[in-house]
């Protein structure tokens, strides 16, 4: 997964809870911690990508972070 793909769940995530808020505007402090917990989500895995590029470059030498996944050689 790339940072693009976990914005989009991100943004995703949003529009959900932006849902919960027009329904109920008193359902706003879950929501709010909810964004926070979600936002923490989404730096950890962008955090998780670079030390898994960090890693395969100091295995291979190979640098890989402008690299799609599928384009990665399988050897």
């Amino acid at each position: 997964m790339d940072g693009k793909e976990l914005e989009e769940l991100f943004r995703s995530a949003l529009r959900r809870l932006a849902t919960y808020l027009m329904e109920d505007p008193r359902n706003i402090r879950w929501v709010i911690d909810f964004t926070l917990g979600i936002k923490a989500m989404e730096r950890v895995g962008d955090h998780a990508c670079s030390i898994a590029r960090n890693l395969i470059f100091s295995v291979t030498g190979k640098d890989v972070r402008h690299m799609n996944i599928a384009n990665l050689p399988a050897d």
